[in-house]
């Protein structure tokens, strides 16, 4: 197995499946606001949760500065012809993997109500705009390491 470096701060961003699938093709996270944006640096690193299917999916490395872009990419954005998460940012993957929340729920130290752990979970920046602790960001990478892809 690989050896693989974890960045010193991790994110779960949440995202819907559709959305998802725009990140892994064009390598680019966007956020609506800049306040979250600003939080995110280069070298960070980036699990996503995809919204419904209740999975955290993939890790990443933020590769570039933040910049602002108008052109529409998000299917919600190609649907109403107008940028809503213009700060666009240069992703690249370091793992690709998926496990279910529900695994791992319990050993996650940012989650303290396990019964609501998709409060957890929510917005763009999930918990609560935070970087998850590197103790919970080692657990979710060893449980994806098992089924790596």
């Amino acid at each position: 197995m690989m050896s693989l470096r974890i960045p010193d701060k991790v994110w779960i961003v949440s995202v819907t499946k559709d959305n998802y699938d725009v990140c892994v093709r064009k390598g680019i996270i966007s956020m609506r606001f800049c306040s979250l944006a600003r939080k995110v640096n280069v070298g960070d690193g980036i699990i996503f949760y995809i919204k419904g299917e209740m999975g955290l999916r993939n890790l990443w490395r933020v590769r570039s500065e933040w910049i602002v872009q108008d052109e529409p990419l998000w299917p919600d954005e190609v649907m109403f012809r107008t940028a809503i998460y213009k700060y666009r940012v240069e992703i690249e993957p370091l793992m690709r993997s998926a496990v279910k929340v529900e695994e791992l729920v319990n050993g996650l130290s940012f989650i303290k109500f396990k019964n609501k752990w998709s409060i957890y979970l929510a917005g763009g920046l999930a918990n609560l705009g935070r970087p998850i602790p590197r103790s919970d960001a080692e657990v979710i990478i060893s449980r994806m390491r098992m089924s790596e892809v």
